[in-house]
């Protein structure tokens, strides 16, 4: 097993973290990491040697900077905060990644705990939340200072009602509102990104998500928490939907 010092974990976490690590009362023990791409980005070639070789060969693949650097952050940065979070039990190099029911992203690794993970990322902060407790989706969307063209067609007929009793001014942020519960209820259940979203409801008055969906009946239907924040001198809107398995 690689012995990885805690001195050099923390080191890595806080150094590239874009705000303190925060915990979200419903999700007992779950931890959320928000990290700045951009400090990532400066940290590239160190980063892409936590990358497995399948990994770093993809790394190479994408010529877009913007998308490689996401790419290499989400795949380091998760060891390191899955490693953090298991107290070095397991080291960066030894997690395997899968994918469970429905395509999920999950870890693997015989005979030691196995946290439960979820990430997301803007062009400048990325999210990750780990658990142990808890199957997690989240979501997080920056907010654009000049508006946005809404995309009417992933809202069902109520929420596109909704938005339309809004002012213009306050369309976008309330839309955002509407994607980041949907993206984190479907991440939590793990649809895919072939959904068609209009069949998930999202009420902001109760902050509740709803589907007519085939899902895995091994999880309950989660608990939501959404709120906005400034993060790297970034307005974003973060959702985390989280629930205990039912086995």
């Amino acid at each position: 097993m690689e012995m990885v010092s805690l001195t050099v974990s923390g080191s890595r976490l806080e150094t590239l973290a874009a705000r303190p690590v925060m915990q979200v009362g419903a999700f007992k023990d779950a931890r959320v990491h928000f990290i700045s791409l951009k400090a990532c980005a400066e940290r590239e070639t160190e980063l892409l040697g936590l990358l497995s070789p399948a990994e770093r060969e993809r790394a190479r693949e994408i010529n877009h900077h913007g998308r490689r650097v996401a790419y290499i952050a989400s795949r380091a940065m998760l060891r390191e905060a899955l490693t953090d979070f298991t107290d070095h039990m397991v080291g960066r190099n030894e997690w395997v990644f899968d994918t469970g029911l429905y395509g999920k992203p999950q870890v693997m690794v015989p005979g030691a705990p196995t946290p439960r993970f979820s990430l997301s990322y803007t062009e400048d902060v990325m999210v990750i939340a780990v658990s142990q407790l808890f199957e997690l989706g989240v979501d997080l969307e920056m907010v654009p200072t000049n508006g946005m063209e809404i995309p009417w067609q992933v809202l069902s007929a109520a929420e596109r009602r909704f938005l339309h009793t809004l002012p213009v001014a306050d369309q976008t942020t309330e839309f955002l509102r509407l994607w980041t519960l949907k993206e984190a209820y479907t991440k939590y259940y793990g649809f895919g990104a072939t959904l068609d979203f209009r069949g998930v409801e999202v009420d902001l008055e109760e902050v509740s998500a709803s589907a007519a969906l085939p899902r895995d009946q091994r999880l309950n239907e989660p608990m939501l928490h959404q709120q906005m924040m400034t993060v790297d001198g970034q307005d974003v809107v973060f959702a985390i939907a989280g629930g205990r398995p039912r086995i």
